[in-house]
């Protein structure tokens, strides 16, 4: 089973690499060739969730900068995953579930406007960060790094070098839409 939800730009690069018909057939060679971290070859704005019936697991990851958010909260019976918090506070209030205010992500949010790490307002739903995946396997959740950011420089030279570097970047980018 495969969710996704984004933009995959480079989509048809992949599709061509792996000399498959579509985007699912690409993801499912992806991850039989390359395992958990087959996601590291995908660029773009995304979220998928994977269920591998022959093993059992679930793989539930966000690209590499989190622009598509995944949350998420234990429950006796196993785990909800979602793309809001208002949608996971929802279905655990319907189960009588105990939902209870963060006081330390209501400080930070009005400290720094935003969240700090896995925080959100409600103490029983957690965000995926970005670069992260969720493994559910025996009904145990483990949160793996798959990427960081390097903040080493990779553009060297003047000024103008730089710029036509920044500028060839930027149209290859533009080429994997």
């Amino acid at each position: 089973i495969i969710i996704t939800d984004g933009i995959l730009l480079n989509s048809k690069q992949l599709i061509n690499r792996y000399k498959s018909k579509n985007l699912v057939e690409t993801i499912i060679k992806m991850y039989e060739c390359k395992g958990e971290q087959f996601f590291n070859e995908i660029r773009g704005s995304y979220s998928c969730i994977i269920f591998d019936k022959k093993f059992e697991k679930w793989l539930i990851f966000t690209d590499q900068l989190g622009d598509k958010k995944v949350y998420f909260s234990e429950v006796s019976e196993g785990y909800i995953i979602g793309s809001r918090v208002n949608y996971i506070a929802s279905v655990l209030k319907a189960n009588k579930n105990p939902l209870t205010l963060s006081e330390d992500s209501s400080l930070f949010m009005l400290t720094f406007g935003f969240m700090i790490d896995d925080n959100t307002m409600v103490n029983q739903i957690k965000r995926l960060l970005p670069g992260h995946y969720l493994k559910i396997e025996n009904n145990d959740l483990s949160i793996i790094k798959y990427f960081q950011f390097d903040n080493e420089p990779i553009i060297k030279g003047t000024e103008d070098e730089i710029i036509d570097q920044l500028d060839q970047l930027f149209r290859e980018s533009v080429k994997l839409q």
